[in-house]
């Protein structure tokens, strides 16, 4: 018995008709996946830059402390030395307070006239230490008087420099610092403007006339501020002649 397709035969002329292959089965269309949209190119973003660390606050001595300027800021050349204070006294305007520098060698003298600056001498003949006799550029932050020493112009010779404040005619007048409140001395980065360091002086003081603020010196190859506060009686003249300046 023969399986296969049956064979059909024409009903007109009697002969089989040709055989006629199967359907071939059509497989369905995929559908068509949706390509996804293009996304925009963005250029590469910069990386963000770290915040600043903001400096630290000034170091707040007390009488007879010190730091080292070179350590805190390794860097230092240029220095602003402000002062400030209040005068209680009335009126306030007849009370004339004086800043100095004494610019001392090992033996703790001055080598000489050029190396005392105050009113009548604003700067050193080596132009390392320069007294700012009118301070209104820096009036924001109180300050009476100015120093700026640069320590890259300091002969090697000078070891410290003691910054003094006096009260002129302290006598003839009947003035002391007992009269006068909230006395200080900064030490501030010039090229910053960072505060490195801070003294106020304490309010109890009597029939001083004279008063050492503090001292920059030289310990090593690094250069140190010391909070001093020392007072004196005798005014100007007797600071002289403790640091070795003719007043003859």
């Amino acid at each position: 018995m023969q399986l296969g397709w049956a064979t059909e035969y024409c009903p007109f002329c009697g002969k089989p008709k040709p055989a006629v292959d199967a359907p071939t089965p059509v497989s369905p269309k995929p559908e068509s996946t949706p390509t996804p949209p293009r996304q925009e190119q963005h250029p590469p973003q910069p990386r963000p830059v770290p915040a600043p660390i903001p400096p630290t606050s000034a170091v707040k001595l007390t009488r007879g402390g010190n730091i080292s300027l070179s350590k805190h800021s390794p860097n230092l050349s240029r220095i602003l030395v402000g002062l400030g204070w209040k005068v209680l006294a009335k009126p306030a305007n007849d009370f004339e307070l004086e800043a100095s520098v004494f610019m001392t060698a090992e033996n703790g003298k001055v080598r000489g006239d050029e190396d005392f600056i105050f009113y009548n001498q604003l700067k050193s003949s080596c132009g390392s230490v320069e007294l700012i006799e009118d301070s209104k550029a820096w009036a924001k932050e109180g300050y009476a008087k100015v120093i700026k020493v640069n320590l890259s112009k300091m002969p090697s010779v000078i070891q410290r420099l003691s910054v003094s404040v006096t009260i002129y005619e302290a006598e003839a007048r009947r003035q002391n610092f007992g009269q006068v409140k909230g006395a200080y001395i900064r030490i501030v980065a010039e090229e910053t403007g960072v505060e490195i360091a801070r003294f106020d002086l304490s309010d109890n003081n009597g029939t001083e006339t004279a008063m050492i603020f503090g001292e920059i010196y030289r310990r090593g190859a690094e250069w140190k501020f010391k909070a001093v506060g020392q007072g004196y009686v005798g005014g100007l003249e007797t600071l002289c002649h403790e640091f070795g300046v003719n007043v003859d």
